[in-house]
C-alpha cells in the first residue's frame, strides 16, 4: 500500500494561496460579553389583607320623580285635555295646586307656561282647557268655557282627579289656590264659594270685582283668608287699591299687583311681580294654615 506525504513546500503553498490571491480570510466578530441578568427574587407570599369592618351605609332617598316642568297635555276624563307643570325641584312633594283658569279666547298652555314661573314654588300647577271658542278657527287654537261656574268646577275637579292618578301621592288638595284671568276672573267668585273650602287663596286678574262685591262673607265663609288682584285697566286698578283695606280689616290678607299699561292682558315682569306677590300671600298665612 502507497502511502502520499505531502513535503512541506506543499503545505506551505497552500497556507500561501488565499493571502496570494488578495482574498481576506473570513473572521466572525468577536461575541460582546454577555450581559450578566439580575437574580430572581425570592419569591415571598404576601401578607393576607387585613379583614374590614362593615361599614353601615345610610340609606338613600328614593330619587325624585320626573314631573313637567314645562307646561304638557293631561288627559282628563270626559273633557278636553288640561295643560299642566310640576313644582320646582325644591317643593316636597306631597305638593298642593295652583289651578288657573283661563280667559276667553285664550290657551291653558299661555296660563300653565307664565304661571310655572309664578307658582311653581309652591306646587302643582293645572289650567283646564275648557272648549273651542267659535269665534276662531281650529288652526288659531282659541278656548273658552261653556255652562258657567258648574261645568268649570266640574272640569276642574276632573282635572284634579287626573293629575293625582296620573301622580299617585304626589298631589295634595291642601293650600290650594285659584287663579282666574278675566272670563276665569269672574266665574271665580261662584266656583270657589262652591267649592268646599278647597281654595283658600284667589287671585284675580284683570276680572272678577264686579261679581265678587257683596259676596266677600260668602267667600270667607267658604274658606278663602288670601285675596291677590293684579289689574291693568284704570277703572279696576281704581276699584282694587279701594277694596284693600276693607278687604284687610275683614280679615283677609291681600296683595295688589299694578299691571298698568299691559292692556287685557298680563305686564311683561308679572312672572317675577306676580310670584312675588303670591309668595307674600303665602307666608303670611302660613303661621295659620288653612
Amino acid at each position: 500500500m502507497s502511502m502520499f506525504r505531502a513535503s512541506p513546500f506543499v503545505l506551505l503553498f497552500a497556507l500561501c494561496v488565499p493571502a496570494c490571491n488578495g482574498a481576506t480570510p473570513t473572521v466572525d466578530p468577536p461575541r460582546p460579553p454577555s450581559a450578566s441578568l439580575p437574580s430572581a427574587p425570592t419569591s415571598t407570599p404576601p401578607s393576607p389583607a387585613p379583614a374590614l369592618e362593615p361599614v353601615e351605609v345610610a340609606d338613600l332617598p328614593p330619587p325624585r320623580p320626573q314631573t313637567p316642568q314645562l307646561p304638557e297635555p293631561l288627559p282628563v276624563d270626559g273633557w278636553q285635555d288640561a295643560s299642566h307643570a310640576g313644582p320646582d325641584d325644591s317643593v316636597p312633594f306631597p305638593a298642593p295646586v295652583v289651578v288657573v283658569v283661563h280667559g276667553n279666547f285664550d290657551r291653558p298652555e299661555w296660563e300653565c307656561d307664565l304661571w310655572k314661573k309664578v307658582a311653581g314654588f309652591h306646587g302643582w300647577v293645572l289650567c283646564p282647557r275648557g272648549v273651542r271658542t267659535p269665534a276662531a278657527t281650529v288652526a288659531e287654537d282659541r278656548w273658552t268655557y261653556r255652562g258657567g261656574a258648574t261645568a268649570v268646577s266640574k272640569e276642574i275637579h276632573a282635572g284634579l282627579q287626573a293629575l293625582e292618578e296620573r301622580y299617585p301621592g304626589l298631589v295634595r288638595r291642601e293650600q290650594m289656590v285659584y287663579a282666574g284671568f278675566s272670563l276665569g276672573a269672574i266665574l271665580a267668585t261662584d266656583i270657589v264659594t262652591g267649592a268646599d273650602g278647597l281654595f283658600p287663596v284667589v287671585f284675580l286678574i284683570e276680572g272678577g270685582l264686579t261679581q265678587a262685591q257683596g259676596r266677600w262673607g260668602a267667600l270667607k265663609k267658604a274658606g278663602v283668608v288670601a285675596v291677590g288682584l293684579a289689574m291693568s285697566a284704570a277703572d279696576g286698578r281704581k276699584e282694587a287699591l279701594a277694596l284693600i283695606p276693607r278687604l284687610e280689616r275683614e280679615g283677609f290678607a291681600t296683595v295688589f299687583v299694578d299691571m298698568k299699561g299691559a292692556g287685557h292682558n298680563y305686564s311683561p315682569d308679572f312672572d317675577t311681580t306676580g310670584r312675588a306677590a303670591l309668595a307674600d300671600l303665602l307666608g303670611r298665612i302660613s303661621a295659620d294654615p288653612p
